[in-house]
């Protein structure tokens, strides 16, 4: 996600214009930096360090802690996000852990207003490990390599077809993946592309076996 994580004090184009008397070095204090971005918590030695707030020139939004100038521990943080329809902007929203400016740990990331989100652990801002997936009306879950569905896993579709076994690639595709469909019948094999392909088994609401 844009803007989840942000350059040392110093470098932030230039030298910051600070309130609070001038303090801000060490302790409490807010800072206004060239570019737009502003600040309100703690500093350490020059950076934000601590508990505190940014507020960036774009819309962007992260409150929780900081390690050395960059987000680190629990926090929470707001993407204003354009759309390609009208042009339009929405919020992305995570909260969870933080580890030198990315996303990692355990964290759950809204990606719009109608009920898309991820729950689940994260690595270096991808998600890796277990987790749960909402989307378009699909859930998926299990395992996750580099952002992608990969290992054991469950995908209950929207249109009620249920998909379990070995993920790769994010698609179920092992000739064990076990698929069940809303109307009780079943099959167990080889699946491309959510569709029965190859070698299978299907066992019909009627006993029938193919």
């Amino acid at each position: 996600p844009r803007g989840s994580h942000k350059r040392r004090d110093e470098e932030e184009d230039g030298p910051a214009r600070s309130t609070g008397g001038g303090k801000w070095k060490d302790g409490a204090g807010s800072v206004t930096y060239p570019n737009g971005d502003s600040y309100t918590g703690d500093f350490k030695n020059n950076e934000r360090h601590g508990q505190g707030r940014m507020d960036y020139a774009n819309g962007d939004v992260y409150e929780g802690e900081w390690l050395e100038g960059k987000q680190h521990g629990e926090g929470k943080m707001t993407w204003q996000v354009v759309t390609d329809i009208a042009e339009t902007t929405r919020g992305w929203r995570y909260i969870g852990r933080w580890a030198r400016g990315k996303l990692h740990g355990h964290g759950q990331l809204w990606f719009d207003t109608e009920g898309s989100s991820y729950t689940g652990q994260w690595e270096e801002s991808k998600r890796h490990g277990l987790g749960k997936e909402v989307s378009a009306g699909d859930v998926y879950e299990g395992n996750f390599v580099d952002g992608i569905r990969s290992g054991p896993g469950k995908l209950s579709t929207r249109d009620g077809v249920v998909f379990e076994g070995q993920f790769e690639g994010g698609i179920c595709r092992d000739e064990s993946c076990k698929v069940a469909f809303s109307n009780q019948e079943s099959y167990v094999g080889a699946v491309v592309d959510r569709h029965r392909h190859g070698e299978g088994r299907m066992l019909y609401a009627n006993g029938d076996v193919y």
